[in-house]
């Protein structure tokens, strides 16, 4: 008679468990983001996916008066024990929405601007291109030794220089042409300004009048593409009814004490479809250096204790750098904005709001900013 054996076999089953960390959707733990630096007599050492640190990346939007920022955040994830962090936010002084251009125009500058105690107060300015068709490329030309390529820039000029600057405005065209144009601004700070007011009286016929502040009498100069070279405030300028062509008109102006300017305008008349651009200001706006909108780059620290220290809440000293070495493209975020790695060295004064300050020194990073 054969025996069946039945065997049970009890086996153990241990239920686990698992949670899984939110650590928001913007971030990124690869090994590749940290921050060493000297604050005080401590050293700051964090590095992403050690710790449970994690590269945040961001655009913070600014307003009508704040522009807006770039942001990097190295900081642990909101659950856990350390507070401890360091926010670097680079922005430009322009006032609109921000674009891919305005990044790279702004991080590839070796050397970005804290605001300084010997900074004396600038003069703010807003440009706006006008420009007939799309472009390749452009450049600007401030008259005072700056550059950029923005579409539509802002610029600060220091309250004491000469109060009257030659601005150029270099286009490329992509339909293949190309066109300069090049005109005075004049600061608060100077004792006079001009510009030229263009009135359609009828068909290809118009009245060029110039718009002057300054001391009397004034003299005038005239010059249009056929060479004419009128004399007085005002001229009136009839073209051919078949005439379709880029009028350039340009205009010298002295007061009784000399202060002169040299503006001009560019007019299609006849609806011709050459390439031309001009360009024009918003008010202009006298600032104090200690305000934060000057500086370039903002660096923001959180203490193990949880104060807030910022390089923005006071001036910086002859010591404070921030330098970015390196630039690349790195990967989309998980709010579909693109970032960038960047490689810098910073030092710096840090400031908490009631005025105490630390020092920062021998800063080096490896970060991503957000950017459009």
């Amino acid at each position: 008679m054969s025996v069946k054996r039945y065997i049970c076999l009890v086996v153990p089953i241990v239920l686990l468990s698992c949670r899984k960390e939110d650590v928001g959707v913007d971030a990124m733990g690869e090994k590749i983001f940290f921050v060493t630096a000297d604050i005080g007599s401590d050293s700051f050492k964090a590095q992403a996916g050690i710790d449970d640190y994690f590269m945040f990346t961001d655009i913070l939007p600014g307003s009508d008066t704040t522009p807006f920022m770039f942001m990097g955040r190295l900081a642990p994830y909101s659950g856990s024990t350390t507070s401890e962090q360091i926010v670097f936010r680079l922005r430009n002084l322009d006032f609109g929405p921000p674009s891919d251009t305005q990044f790279v125009s702004l991080a590839s500058q070796t050397d970005l601007e804290y605001h300084r105690v010997d900074s004396k107060p600038f003069y703010a300015v807003k440009f706006r291109s006008s420009l007939s068709s799309p472009h390749d490329a452009l450049k600007w030309n401030f008259g005072d030794g700056s550059t950029s390529t923005e579409i539509s820039p802002s610029h600060l000029y220091a309250a004491d220089g000469p109060g009257i600057y030659n601005v150029c405005l270099n286009v490329d065209y992509s339909q293949g042409c190309s066109d300069v144009i090049c005109c005075d601004i004049f600061l608060p700070s100077s004792t006079c300004s001009y510009s030229i007011a263009v009135d359609s009286i009828g068909s290809n016929e118009y009245v060029y009048r110039a718009v002057v502040n300054g001391s009397g009498p004034y003299s005038y100069l005239w010059q249009l593409n056929n060479n004419v070279s009128p004399t007085s405030a005002e001229i009136k300028y009839a073209y051919g009814p078949s005439a379709s062509f880029i009028e350039d008109v340009r205009l010298q102006v002295f007061d009784a004490n000399a202060c002169s300017g040299a503006v001009a305008l560019k007019l299609n008349v006849g609806n011709s479809t050459d390439c031309y651009s001009n360009f024009s200001h918003d008010a202009i706006q006298l600032m104090d250096s200690l305000d934060p909108g000057f500086g370039k780059v903002m660096i923001d620290y959180i203490s193990p204790d949880g104060q807030k220290w910022s390089s923005h809440l006071g001036g910086q000293d002859a010591n404070s750098s921030f330098s970015i070495l390196s630039l690349s493209d790195y990967k989309v975020n998980e709010k579909g904005q693109l970032t960038s790695k960047l490689e810098i060295a910073f030092d710096c004064i840090l400031y908490n709001e009631v005025g105490e300050e630390v020092l920062l020194r021998n800063g080096k990073a490896v970060i991503a900013l957000a950017h459009p």
